[in-house]
């Protein structure tokens, strides 16, 4: 059987405390000791039978509680998602009088053809249209962000460098900056 005080720790371990801080919670007057003291108390308590089945015990359920709202807020965000979407087309029905696909979706982002284009004007402003179209092919995933970098991607280690390769590799970045100069 547990005590009250044993129990206290188990409960503030599960809440994510260190052994020491956990242990001057449910301990008191331990707070007076040596943090080493501390620290030994701590690991012997973990080690007893009953105190270790108890802290498993309380670590599986709140696993499992962790895993089912995470799954429960993976859930709510796809519905918010679909939702999103829904409205969208629903905004590019309306703008437009057509399904969005994706190749009016690209035509729509494009400018083209000047029909779509002059008749989403009258309706709406494009600006605003053109942004919604986009959010809506990034979520259909049709449309994908794309970052490009020119330059030098410099991957030596200079920490496994020896001096001269040091050097070398200084007057090669200084030549490379006074290219781009």
């Amino acid at each position: 059987m547990l005590t009250d005080k044993q129990e206290k720790y188990i409960q503030e371990r599960v809440r994510g405390e260190t052994q020491r801080q956990a242990y001057y919670i449910a301990y008191p007057r331990s707070k007076n000791w040596k943090p080493e003291t501390v620290d030994n108390k701590a690991y012997v308590l973990e080690k007893k039978g009953e105190v270790k089945a108890r802290l498993q015990e309380l670590k599986k359920k709140a696993s499992k509680k962790l895993e089912k709202k995470i799954y429960n807020e993976s859930e709510k965000a796809v519905d918010e998602r679909v939702a999103m979407l829904e409205t969208i087309r629903l905004q590019i029905k309306k703008s437009i009088g057509e399904e969005p696909t994706k190749t009016l979706v690209k035509e729509i982002i494009n400018g083209e053809p000047v029909t779509t284009v002059n008749k989403i004007c009258l309706e709406t402003d494009l600006k605003a249209f053109k942004s919604l179209v986009e959010l809506y092919a990034k979520l259909m995933g049709w449309m994908i962000d794309k970052v490009e970098h020119s330059g030098v991607i410099n991957q030596n280690n200079i920490t496994d460098m020896s001096e001269e390769e040091l050097e070398a590799e200084i007057k090669k970045q200084q030549a490379i900056l006074n290219k781009v100069r």
